[in-house]
Order: C-alpha cells, then sequence, then structure tokens
C-alpha cells in the first residue's frame, strides 16, 4: 500500500456517519477485502491512479 492508498484508507475510515455514502462504504469494503487478502486487486485504488 502506497502513502497516498493509506491516506485514502484512513480519509474513509475516519468519515463521520453523516458523510458517508453507498459510494464510499463500497470503496471501503474493497480496500478491506484487498488488506485481507480476500481479493487480488482494490478497482478503488486503480481509479485513483492519475
Amino acid at each position: 500500500m502506497t502513502s497516498r492508498e493509506y491516506a485514502e484508507y484512513r480519509r474513509l475510515m475516519e468519515l463521520p456517519v453523516e458523510e458517508q455514502t453507498e459510494e464510499t462504504e463500497d470503496a471501503l469494503g474493497q480496500i478491506l477485502d484487498w488488506i485481507d487478502g480476500d481479493r487480488e486487486d482494490c478497482p478503488y485504488f486503480e481509479e485513483l491512479q492519475p
């Protein structure tokens, strides 16, 4: 995980409940599955690439 990916992960983890959306929950789910080894890629992080 790059520092940019980690920063985005932390940002999503720290979002207040009232700011969470289905999109942010899906992104966090992808990231956590990737960290746990349940998936080999993380489409959310691929979308962040410049």
